[in-house]
């Protein structure tokens, strides 16, 4: 049966700036490295009251 990992990330951060095509290589290569495999990304705003929307990534990883 296999087991899921979801990772959350800002397209946008104060602090981080910018999430990079780089950036997003490394977290997938560090993810693989525990022998995760990226099953899929998954691409998405979330509404906030009087904050404005924010735009995320969600990485699913598989491991079999």
């Amino acid at each position: 049966m296999p087991t899921y990992r979801v990772i959350e990330k800002k397209q946008k951060s104060f602090v981080h700036g910018r999430l990079t095509a780089s950036d997003l290589e490394k977290l997938i290569n560090k993810t693989a490295q525990d022998e995760w495999t990226l099953d899929r990304i998954v691409a998405g705003e979330t509404a906030r009251v009087l904050l404005g929307d924010k735009n995320m990534f969600f990485l699913i990883f598989r491991k079999d």
